[in-house]
C-alpha cells in the first residue's frame, strides 16, 4: 500500500466519522446503498441486452 492509499483511507474514515457525529451517516449509507442498487441493475440490463442481441443473428 503507498502513500496516497493511505492518505486516501485515512481521509474517508475521517469523513465517515464526521457524518456519524453529525448522526448524518445513516442517510448517506442508504445512498451509497441505492446508488449500488441502480449501478448493478444498469450492469444487469446491459448484459441482457448484449445476450439478446446475440440471439437475433
Amino acid at each position: 500500500m503507498n502513500d496516497d492509499d493511505v492518505s486516501r483511507r485515512r481521509n474517508l474514515s475521517q469523513k465517515l466519522s464526521e457524518k456519524m457525529d453529525s448522526g448524518d451517516w445513516a442517510t448517506s449509507y442508504e445512498m451509497a446503498e441505492r446508488q449500488e442498487k441502480e449501478r448493478a441493475a444498469r450492469i444487469r440490463k446491459a448484459i441482457e441486452e448484449f445476450q439478446n442481441r446475440g440471439k437475433g443473428s
